[in-house]
């Protein structure tokens, strides 16, 4: 290869190497960002979970008074 082809090839591959590099750091803001969702909507199910059981405790309990 020509010296100027090489040098050619070579910006080629810093060009796809930059694209990598944003794409990287894209791929690590939306995995960060998925973190951070599966965690809030992980303490809240848990919340939830206790509200729930919370109300099942408190219906048994309506059941056992009335009778």
């Amino acid at each position: 290869m020509a010296t100027e082809e090489l040098r050619a090839e070579a910006r080629t591959w810093e060009r796809n190497a930059r694209k990598l590099m944003v794409d990287l750091e894209l791929s690590r803001k939306v995995t960060s960002d998925q973190t951070r969702n599966l965690e809030n909507v992980t303490m809240e199910l848990s919340a939830l979970q206790t509200e729930c059981n919370d109300i099942k405790n408190e219906i048994k309990q309506l059941k056992h008074s009335s009778t």
